[in-house]
């Protein structure tokens, strides 16, 4: 099917060196299927050689699909493609074509080439009908024949909207992001860099962004001050001296029982905002290495929202995680997940029996609030370790399960461990 003309074209657009590529990649295939094997290669590499990419749907992330189940797809055409110049732009949905552009838009490719403006830099289009699971979008630069020239694809999974993201309101906080620090300035930058990175609603009113901090010294202190520049849209707080109007129901309530309205306790309170129904914990020596967008935020909603069984959601656990910090070289399996990647963490070895983390572990505020009126604590670490002690196994009022993402977030770096 791929005819001499696109072939000839095809070879102007390649290297010496995505040819090299192509052809180890197809080294050892039966001889009879060479070829064809080459061809594909070809395609593959070519555009990644010339910046011919999808850049949405993310690959092997997960979309939240609009109206009538649509879904947004942008194309990079790269540097050195343009439409119809070079070919024109066919869009796949699971191998059925869902858009022509050459340059308009159009199903119908007797009407190419028609009128418009050429297209190089993205194009974006918006196709509907799509059913929520996994899909592969491929993008194909066609020759005026209808054969590939060059060719790319992702996977994505797809989720259709919920009448339980409309509880949310993006315009207000929705998760309270808390983050430990103490004598740690350059690994709080690092953690922060990160999440700016890896979080793209990081610095919008969806999410509050806290730092609780405390140095030994005037230096870590200018350290601090140093970073809290870097970071405007982050609340930066510090220990033992926080402003009169940074204030909680909880907190109130603490101190009305007779609290110690002047330790750590006090002020952690102080931060737990009751009008923000999530709340999680990082600490400084953590770094974000996975997109946690809105999509991935209306997934833990979703999960803490519908099932009262779940206690959590962690961001840093994921199949992958075979190995315990704590318990040295021991192997600990991943457990059986079901469809939504939850597990019955009773029982389970190593980190997968351990829901009560402050690493980046996404609780109910309404539940999380009552465990920590209850309990006393003077920092991170005792406040960790006694959650983990009331939530025992068989412990009421913890729930049974524990969900994560298909691929972690968030890792925990200890190497230089503050316990106190």
């Amino acid at each position: 099917q791929f005819q001499a003309p696109a072939a000839a074209r095809v070879l102007k657009l390649w290297s010496v060196s995505s040819l090299w590529v192509a052809s180890e990649l197809c080294f050892g295939t039966r001889t009879s299927m060479r070829s064809w094997c080459l061809i594909i290669a070809l395609l593959e590499v070519s555009s990644n050689s010339i910046g011919f990419q999808i850049l949405e749907p993310q690959p092997d992330k997960t979309a939240l699909l609009g109206p009538e189940n649509s879904l947004r797809i942008t194309v990079e055409l790269g540097s050195r493609l343009r439409l119809p110049d070079h070919g024109y732009l066919a869009i796949f949905i699971d191998g059925q074509q869902t858009t022509l552009l050459c340059p308009s838009s159009t199903s119908d490719p007797s009407l190419c080439p028609n009128q418009g403006l050429p297209i190089d830099g993205q194009v974006s289009m918006e196709v509907t009908g799509l059913q929520q699971g996994h899909h592969m979008v491929s993008a194909e630069i066609l020759n005026v024949h209808m054969y590939p020239i060059l060719q790319t694809r992702s996977f994505f999974s797809a989720m259709e909207s919920s009448e339980l993201d409309e509880e949310l309101n993006p315009q207000k906080p929705a998760f309270n992001m808390v983050i430990f620090s103490k004598d740690r300035a350059c690994q709080l930058d690092q953690l922060l860099s990160s999440l700016q990175e890896h979080v793209p609603n990081w610095d919008s009113q969806f999410l509050k962004i806290q730092v609780l901090y405390d140095f030994s010294d005037r230096k870590f202190r200018d350290g601090y001050r140093a970073v809290q520049r870097l970071y405007p849209s982050v609340f930066f707080h510090q220990q033992n001296n926080l402003s009169s109007t940074v204030t909680s129901t909880y907190y109130d309530m603490y101190v009305e029982a007779g609290g110690d309205s002047t330790g750590f306790k006090a002020d952690y309170l102080r931060l737990m905002e009751e009008d923000i129904p999530y709340i999680m914990h990082y600490m400084d020596d953590m770094v974000a290495i996975g997109t946690w967008g809105r999509t991935e935020q209306m997934v833990a909603h979703r999960l803490l929202t519908s099932r009262p069984e779940l206690i959590s959601v962690s961001l840093r656990l994921h199949p992958g995680v075979t190995k315990c910090y704590s318990n040295g070289d021991i192997v600990t399996p991943a457990p059986v997940f079901d469809s939504e990647m939850t597990w019955n963490w009773g029982g389970s070895p190593g980190d997968w029996g351990y829901p009560m983390s402050l690493d980046a572990h996404i609780f109910r505020t309404v539940e999380f609030s009552a465990w920590a009126l209850s309990l006393d604590f003077y920092n991170p670490n005792t406040l960790e370790g006694n959650l983990a002690v009331h939530c025992s196994q068989g412990q009421a009022g913890c729930a049974p399960k524990l969900a994560c993402y298909k691929q972690g977030k968030v890792i925990n770096i200890p190497a230089n461990r503050i316990q106190n």
